[in-house]
């Protein structure tokens, strides 16, 4: 297999309470605060359920809805340009479906290579002097490689950083992560 350049956008992520607990403060605050973290945004954009052992946040519904294809017909033209057919399929198929939750249903086919969901991404993160790892589910949107790094310093925080000024009018665009993958 081997690893891989990705870019793509984290719409769901799970967190024990004992990772919240750590934060300190009331449960909104705390949720608030570990979004802050992950993303760099200072915005609720995600809603959170309460299971017996944690939270599982997905992203609001209404952002998806008024944004996920506009922001990917954005996307797809800057990073593909209009040489990659696969892309209009997915931005015919979304609005096909009409409804995120018919969306996922396209993820899990894993049908296309610029749309699909990446099982293995995680990111760290420190909440008062303690380090803490959470699994994300994120839709890849390009898929580049093979690649190896040992240390990439802040290359993929600046790109991460770089995406949401170009596409600042979505709040999508603070949901772009750029990582290695595999």
């Amino acid at each position: 297999m081997g690893q891989f350049l990705t870019t793509g956008i984290a719409y769901r992520f799970r967190l024990s309470k004992s990772d919240i607990d750590l934060v300190g403060r009331n449960e909104d605050d705390a949720l608030l605060e570990v979004q802050h973290k992950l993303f760099g945004t200072e915005k609720a954009l995600f809603d959170s359920v309460a299971t017996d052992d944690g939270y599982i946040f997905n992203i609001k519904e209404e952002i998806l809805n008024e944004e996920l294809i506009p922001f990917l017909s954005e996307f797809y033209q800057d990073f593909y340009g209009n040489k990659n057919k696969e892309c209009q399929l997915v931005l015919d198929n979304l609005k096909k479906l009409n409804s995120p939750d018919k969306w996922e249903s396209i993820l899990e086919e894993e049908t296309f290579e610029c749309f699909q969901i990446d099982n293995y991404a995680y990111r760290y993160f420190e909440i008062n002097g303690s380090r803490t790892t959470i699994n994300c589910k994120i839709v890849m949107l390009s898929l580049e490689g093979k690649i190896m790094m040992e240390s990439y310093g802040q290359h993929f925080s600046f790109f991460e950083a770089a995406i949401a000024k170009a596409y600042a009018k979505f709040e999508l665009s603070n949901l772009v992560r750029v990582y290695i993958t595999g």
